[in-house]
């Protein structure tokens, strides 16, 4: 097994056995692991065994959002995260760019926006359609067999030019930037405090090394 697929095994196998809460929020909403990877199954039908397909995320910040981050790239797909931070024509013009294949969001859509996205082909995902999902009978099965050079996540950053940029991180960058700071925090199971917009890059050391060290996410939904 490469070391890829070790890591993705050890993320997935945290999430399926942990029995810890993964998420709790400062209205006190907490989420299990179990959830989550219930929760897990039921977004990665969205993408019918496809991957590396393109997937543009715009929402608040709350448990829906991570599991969907998390689902898009378990399930080998890129995950462009957009903020609600940032005019809706910066985000457009990025999504005229990319020209991604799905777009998952919480929000109310303008029928200007809806218009764009229908226009580039890029299917519509809502949150609450995607939590309705009963349909868990039959498992989505999660291959890890992914290149090391395939891009698992794209942040936009605008640099010093303010022309947005996409920085890709490849699979074999987000797992060794998670092999390198576990062994140097040397914890387990500790609650991580997440304050930050999910489009910034910080996600990383974030989001993914509390998984692999079986811990909570806290987040602050509100500023």
């Amino acid at each position: 097994m490469s070391n890829i697929q070790n890591f993705y095994e050890t993320i997935w196998n945290n999430i399926k056995s942990c029995n810890n809460t993964f998420y709790v929020d400062n209205s006190n909403l907490k989420k299990s692991y179990i959830s989550l990877s219930n929760d897990i199954q039921k977004v990665a039908k969205i993408f019918s065994n496809n991957k590396n397909q393109l997937t543009v995320i715009l929402a608040k910040k709350n448990y829906d959002h991570y599991c969907s981050i998390i689902t898009t790239i378990l399930t080998g797909n890129t995950w462009i995260p957009l903020s609600l931070e940032n005019p809706i024509e910066r985000n457009i013009k990025i999504i005229k760019d990319l020209k991604p294949k799905l777009f998952l969001t919480d929000q109310d859509l303008s029928s200007d926006t809806i218009r764009v996205l229908k226009n580039l082909k890029i299917k519509i995902h809502y949150f609450q359609d995607l939590k309705s999902n009963k349909e868990t009978k039959k498992k989505v099965i999660l291959d890890f067999n992914f290149k090391d050079t395939e891009i698992p996540m794209i942040y936009y950053t605008s640099g010093s030019s303010g022309i947005p940029k996409g920085v890709k991180i490849s699979h074999q960058n987000l797992s060794t930037s998670v092999y390198r700071i576990y062994p140097l925090l040397k914890i387990s199971e500790e609650v991580w405090g997440d304050y930050h917009d999910l489009s910034f890059v910080i996600s990383i050391p974030i989001l993914f090394v509390c998984i692999y060290s079986k811990g909570t996410i806290y987040c602050t939904s509100n500023k």
